[in-house]
């Protein structure tokens, strides 16, 4: 049951990577690397950066506040729907943060 939660949505095949295991965690820590040496790069006064930068911002504080539930609440069924839902907004949301990164909004 729990690796057909691992398919969000098949329209659209986007995957709950959260699911996956310890090898995310890894690819994630690369790609928050990657995205700190390219921003050092953007213009911060450009409106399509400001939109990244805000909502990439609310997603990694939302990120730090699951992080720091004790492991009990984590654990429970409500624990692991908010982690799932917050996995599945930035899933979501990755359309939006190409666009602005390309100034194409």
């Amino acid at each position: 049951l729990e690796r057909s939660e691992y398919q969000l949505e098949r329209g659209h095949r986007i995957q709950n990577t959260f699911l996956e295991g310890n090898q995310d965690v890894k690819k994630k820590d690369e790609n928050d690397r990657k995205d700190e040496s390219e921003l050092k790069n953007l213009d911060k006064n450009d409106p399509h950066i400001q939109i990244y930068l805000y909502f990439r911002g609310l997603l990694k504080e939302w990120e730090q506040v699951l992080l720091q539930r004790p492991d009990k609440v984590k654990h429970t069924v409500a624990g692991k729907n908010e982690t799932k839902t917050m996995q599945q907004c930035l899933d979501y949301i990755q359309p939006l943060f190409k666009v602005c990164l390309k100034k194409q909004l």
